[in-house]
């Protein structure tokens, strides 16, 4: 005979779940995140095993914190945002699609205007870069002054591993980005975003925003990723800058830490 599910108690394993996975895609230990919401690290371990629930005030700092409705959080709804969005799908175009017909004409015309203008970007972009990337790192020019960098890895899409020491060491063309640390892109893997030989500079950083182009580790790899989020369950999406390779979406078995991100310049 089959029972009556609870659906409070199913709730509640939505809640421990998702509160779990929110920590884990900002590369949080339960300790560090005990010290972002201000609480014991007992405190939060509670929450997350079901054994306790936050209170009020506290479901307010966390729904601050995470960036989502306190109905998501809380099990009541699937999508992370306030807003009723198409569910999210890998088909990017489909997705747009969809997304755009629920623009009125007005914001239609300018989400119009707003991609012919990154396209229009892209190309010029594309071309300066094809042309000049190269001279970034040229001595003996006499144009611009130039400052010793340390290269400290060479990176691709697949990943690549950190040297504690520089590999390589060039003159780059001043004002430099502040920055932590400065790697060099090898080959085209990362192309139309990075070229090869190009030099990226990071600035260490332990929060993903949606967005960001960064570094981070995944068992004991580094790869350059772009942060994205499925709109659908509100998992941390981690997209290669290479379109033929698959977006990652991180599982409690995997050792993921964030080490920075990228200086867009």
């Amino acid at each position: 005979m089959k029972e009556c599910k609870d659906s409070n108690n199913t709730k509640g394993m939505m809640f421990t779940e998702r509160l779990t996975k929110l920590r884990q895609a900002r590369g949080w230990t339960k300790k560090e995140f005990s010290m972002q919401i201000g609480k014991t690290q007992q405190t939060v371990g509670k929450w997350e095993n079901g054994t306790n629930a936050p209170t009020f005030k506290d479901l307010v700092k966390l729904v601050e914190l995470f960036g989502v409705t306190s109905d998501y959080l809380l099990g009541l709804s699937d999508s992370p945002s306030k807003y009723a969005y198409p569910p999210f799908n890998d088909d990017k175009e489909e997705y747009v699609g969809e997304m755009f017909k629920h623009l009125d004409e007005g914001n239609q015309d300018a989400t119009v205007d707003f991609i012919e203008n990154r396209l229009d970007n892209q190309h010029i972009s594309k071309e300066i870069r094809e042309k000049d990337h190269r001279k970034q790192i040229v001595v003996g020019q006499g144009e611009r002054p130039t400052k010793r960098v340390s290269i400290y890895a060479r990176v691709s899409s697949q990943g690549f591993e950190l040297s504690e020491v520089p590999v390589d060491c060039l003159d780059y063309p001043v004002p430099i980005p502040v920055h932590d640390i400065a790697f060099k892109v090898a080959g085209d893997s990362l192309e139309p975003s990075f070229f090869d030989d190009e030099v990226i500079f990071v600035i260490k950083d332990s929060i993903l925003r949606t967005g960001d182009i960064s570094i981070v580790q995944i068992n004991s790899r580094f790869f350059v990723m772009k942060v994205g989020q499925n709109r659908e369950n509100g998992d941390i999406l981690l997209n290669s800058l290479n379109s033929d390779e698959a977006p990652i979406t991180l599982s409690e078995k995997d050792d993921f830490s964030i080490f920075g991100k990228i200086v867009l310049m």
